[in-house]
């Protein structure tokens, strides 16, 4: 049962004094925008007026939520996020996930088959046609003021495609990813007090400028589970490409409950997981060894099997047989990646969806 939060309290989240204009999108001026010692970076030359007002959410950002078997969390959504046109991107649910779209005037676009949480969020883009977007998981909330934070950074840094807000969970306590499990991990962990550029993000909720998100190639299509953003943030640094945090701007993510109860038995449906996530952690740590030359520490894929390796046979002496089936499985993935082979569980080819309601989201 997904429970309400106890504070989405916090940073108010409120832009204050910040004017928002209507601005054309183009795929043009996306350099770094490049911040001192700490990541911090610099206004543009926004004009100071009034904060964007709640017409302005509705004419500018279409929510864009990718869910599975996500009928509660899309409930509990509803009754603790800002009120914006949108769309759900269906992958395959077997429960009220539609119905419970339909319930908030939500547009949806329905799949066959899951076809992955990055090809959803390509095929939820595609179908915007506001100059923004807020990409959410079912099981996150943002309010009116933090959404208005998001969009006013975006008018100062009109060079950005990609914000993220600050993520609490429902305890209040801040979520920042300083670094990814791939590379060595860094020693300075608090997150900036301030606007900055920032290396790493975490995909649960993000403000995207859609068509130079678009152009830029999103999210990776061989994906299926897990590492998307990391892959993403790490593209966005080899481009010299920002990615601004915006603290200003707060949302809450309960964390591992976008998805309800499925019809698959749990065992199966942490096999999927696992096995994909070991697919996706040798698919990446492949992918950025070959731009940037990692061959050692967290970069080695023989470090990673060994590290596996020993971890199963230290489940094995403990007696730890659940920890053992996860690490076997996420073994089993990586290695299926070392061997060539696609990701598993991911459709062939592009799988067909229906567009349903989507006048009713306004996207």
């Amino acid at each position: 049962m997904i429970s309400d939060p106890s504070t989405m309290g916090g940073r108010s989240g409120k832009a204050r004094g910040i004017g928002f204009q209507e601005r054309g999108v183009t795929n043009e001026g996306m350099e770094r925008v490049d911040g001192g010692a700490d990541g911090r970076v610099e206004t543009g030359s926004a004009e100071r007026g009034r904060a964007p007002s709640r017409a302005d959410l509705a004419r500018h950002v279409t929510l864009v939520t990718v869910a599975y078997n996500s009928a509660e969390a899309l409930r509990w959504q509803d009754a603790h996020s800002a009120r914006l046109p949108g769309l759900v991107v269906d992958n395959g649910s077997s429960d009220a996930t539609q119905a419970a779209a339909r319930e908030r005037g939500l547009g949806i676009l329905a799949f066959d088959v899951n076809c992955g949480f990055g090809r959803g969020v390509m095929a939820g883009l595609a179908a915007v046609t506001t100059e923004f977007a807020l990409v959410i998981n079912p099981d996150a909330a943002m309010s009116e003021d933090g959404v208005a934070a998001l969009l006013a950074a975006a008018e100062r840094y009109p060079d950005c495609a990609l914000f993220v807000p600050r993520i609490v969970n429902e305890t209040g306590k801040v979520f920042f990813r300083v670094d990814s499990a791939l590379e060595p991990r860094q020693k300075h962990r608090r997150p900036p007090e301030g606007d900055a550029c920032i290396a790493m993000l975490s995909g649960a909720v993000m403000l995207v400028r859609v068509a130079p998100f678009l152009a830029f190639g999103g999210f990776d299509p061989a994906i299926f589970l897990y590492f998307e953003d990391d892959e993403l943030a790490f593209r966005y640094r080899a481009a010299r490409r920002p990615i601004i945090y915006v603290p200003e701007a707060e949302a809450v993510h309960l964390g591992n409950r976008s998805s309800g109860p499925s019809a698959r038995p749990a065992a199966k449906s942490n096999r999927v997981k696992d096995i994909s996530f070991g697919w996706s952690h040798a698919y990446v740590m492949d992918k950025i060894g070959q731009e940037k030359g990692l061959g050692a520490g967290r970069g080695s894929r023989g470090l990673a099997v060994l590290r596996m390796t020993g971890s199963i046979a230290v489940c094995l002496v403990s007696g730890r047989f659940g920890k053992l089936r996860r690490e076997a499985y996420r073994l089993k993935g990586f290695v299926r990646r070392l061997r060539g082979r696609p990701a598993p569980f991911l459709p062939p080819g592009e799988p067909e969806c229906v567009a349903l309601d989507l006048s009713h989201g306004k996207v």
